[in-house]
């Protein structure tokens, strides 16, 4: 192994680094929380507008066209976290490539998807399959940009208008929603969608073409294109786990246990699609704003950031049951374990967390993808090779030791990779 395993590259200046890392992290850790519970609050409200088949027919449509925009994404929104604070005046070359690269592939991966399942698309819109295909591939390309252009800001060092754009963006949703559902049936809970995002691109547009004049003075580093490629790329497989996690792992819950014990599963789940963005949302903050020994700094992380994540979801485990009840039904019966359990996996999962942002500003590209790749798929092998009994709470009791030896062993290893003496870098008082 090489000796850059032990140290991220020192930054900008202590105190002030670590104040713009804890910004930096609530920032892009509250867009993703309010955007789930936005999101959440969204499918409750179509649910009560709406029969379960126009329900069903838009969250397929709306599904299909956040997977592309995933695939679609190729790692560059997370690259420009460690490329922009040091463009200088390179910054407006780097957009410009990323953005082209970003604006190709998602036009390339909507036409094919599109084309693909354009019988589906038509029938899921209830309009002519030209139409919905141009439908699906504005989407496509709009939340592509979007997700893109959330971690530009933060690069930019402009991350405070993230949560006011995730908040803008949710209310307009709902209103939308509210207005176009009962008129327009699916196809109004996706305008609800397509239309705020489009806005809220041109809208970030405009302010990351302020915020790129004014850095354009400055000297900074281009990073060649084998740096690059490898960053990108590195990015771009480590959160196919985050993917495998939040997308695949209800789905095959589902086709096991049963649509009914599946809707549970569901419910409870996106508290994991919750606070797996929201940690890496302070995990992506690590690589900007932090530096030093890669120990120290998973210490100096964690001070700040459990405190944050260990409230709320010690607090939502024991008010589990209340929480269920909102929903009625089996929802409390069959789900109140499993939400206690899922609690305690993810206060776990946000020390993973940290240690992957770790690994990414130290380019570790093989323990990056390991340590967010390996526990979803130790979790689809739990869920079809655990005995199936009627019960969720198996699936839970998985979920915790998954979590807890991967993140183990993450912290393990980076405690075992460190070379002796190799505390240079930047160590704060407190920890000396």
């Amino acid at each position: 192994m090489s000796h850059d395993r032990d140290l991220i590259p020192p930054a900008t200046t202590d105190a002030a680094d670590e104040r713009a890392f804890l910004t930096d992290g609530v920032s892009l850790g509250f867009s993703a929380v309010a955007s789930a519970l936005v999101g959440l609050l969204g499918w409750l409200l179509a649910a009560r507008l709406l029969d379960p088949t126009e329900v069903g027919r838009a969250s397929a449509f709306v599904n299909a066209f956040v997977f592309c925009a995933g695939v679609a994404e190729l790692g560059l929104g997370q690259a420009c976290l460690k490329w922009l604070p040091r463009a200088g005046a390179h910054t407006h070359r780097i957009l410009t490539r990323v953005y082209v690269g970003v604006i190709a592939s998602a036009l390339v991966v909507s036409v094919v998807w599109g084309v693909a399942t354009r019988g589906s698309l038509s029938s899921q819109m209830g309009l002519t399959a030209h139409w919905a295909v141009l439908l699906f591939v504005l989407a496509s390309l709009a939340w592509t940009l979007l997700h893109v252009q959330n971690f530009v800001l933060t690069g930019l060092g402009a991350a405070r208008w993230v949560p006011v754009e995730m908040l803008t963006f949710g209310v307009a949703r709902i209103v939308l929603l509210v207005a176009l559902a009962h008129p327009y049936g699916a196809l109004g809970v996706v305008w609800s969608w397509v239309v705020p995002t489009a806005l809220a691109v041109l809208v970030l547009l405009a302010v990351l073409l302020v915020r790129r004049r004014r850095l354009d003075g400055r000297p900074g580093e281009l990073p060649t294109r084998q740096a690059a490629v490898r960053m990108a790329g590195s990015i771009y497989v480590s959160t196919f786990g985050m993917t495998l996690m939040i997308s695949l792992v209800p789905l095959v819950v589902t086709a096991t246990y049963g649509p009914a014990l599946g809707a549970v599963f569901f419910i409870v789940w996106n508290g994991v699609a919750a606070i797996e963005q929201a940690a890496a949302g302070f995990a992506s903050a690590l690589v900007v704003r932090l530096s030093g020994d890669s120990v120290v700094l998973l210490r100096q992380a964690l001070r700040r950031v459990l405190p944050l994540f260990g409230v709320p979801l010690l607090l939502a485990a024991a008010v589990s049951a209340p929480l269920l009840h909102v929903f009625g039904g089996t929802y409390p019966a069959e789900g109140t374990t499993l939400l206690r359990l899922v609690c305690l996996g993810l206060l776990v999962r946000v020390i993973g967390s940290m240690v992957v942002g770790i690994h990414l500003a130290a380019d570790r590209t093989v323990r990056l993808v390991l340590v967010n790749t390996v526990p979803a798929l130790a979790m689809v092998l739990a869920v079809v090779t655990l005995p199936v009994h009627g019960s969720l709470t198996l699936l839970g009791v998985a979920y915790v030791v998954i979590q807890v030896v991967v993140s183990g062993a993450a912290v393990l290893d980076l405690a075992l990779a460190r070379d002796p003496g190799s505390a240079g870098g930047r160590v704060p008082a407190d920890e000396r």
